[in-house]
């Protein structure tokens, strides 16, 4: 296998790889943004971060940071789990929440509840959580995300994202440009390429013709 074959497999496994990267990162946008217009925790393979935007759970969990949860089945959860769960509180309904459960699962007709507590709160929850209004589990904090977006919170983490989108529509439309460019050029029989003219002008020869003197 000579070089220049091997260096265009490498190529095409590189732009393979970049336009599987575009369109995964185009799915879970969708499936965020998806989640959001729909009031719900965006959840990806099982898994979703949470902005704790309370001090109720301090000091396991401080207010302003992002924790990182597991979908779950409610029946392997217990005493002394931290799950995240749709509130069914007058004040916070629909939005989720993010308390300790404090006693056994109960059993009812309609399925398990839990009773739920934030560490830092002197009371329980007075609205039992239903199995079917669970988000998931609490896995651990996420620091590093924490991290970031106390760096660039506000109209610096805007900038960010603005950057970061113009850095990916760029990329984008530099490999069309260069797939466009390669495409306009033909093999010849030695294997070289030629570019397609269309200006009319002859090409050149190779060598300087003679003339007479």
């Amino acid at each position: 296998m000579n070089v220049k074959k091997s260096t265009k497999i490498i190529k095409i496994i590189l732009k393979t790889l970049w336009w599987v990267l575009v369109v995964a990162i185009a799915l879970i946008l969708i499936r965020v943004l998806s989640a959001k217009m729909k009031g719900k925790v965006p959840e990806i393979f099982g898994y979703s971060i949470i902005h704790i935007i309370t001090e109720s759970m301090e000091d396991e969990i401080p207010a302003g940071s992002y924790i990182l949860i597991k979908s779950c089945d409610a029946a392997d959860l217990k005493n002394g789990d931290i799950i995240c769960f749709y509130s069914e509180d007058p004040i916070i309904y629909g939005f989720p929440n993010t308390h300790r459960i404090v006693e056994e699962p109960i059993v009812t007709e309609n399925g398990l509840e839990f009773v739920t507590k934030g560490d830092n709160n002197l009371i329980a929850d007075a609205q039992k959580v239903k199995e079917d209004k669970i988000v998931g589990v609490f896995v651990r904090k996420m620091n590093f995300v924490t991290g970031i977006f106390e760096a660039f919170s506000g109209k610096g983490l805007m900038l960010v994202m603005i950057i970061m989108q113009l850095l990916v529509v760029g990329m984008i439309v530099y490999s069309a440009i260069s797939k466009a460019k390669n495409g306009s050029e033909e093999p010849t029989a030695d294997g070289n390429a030629v570019s397609n003219r269309t200006d009319g002008e002859p090409p050149k020869d190779k060598e300087k013709q003679k003339t007479d003197g």
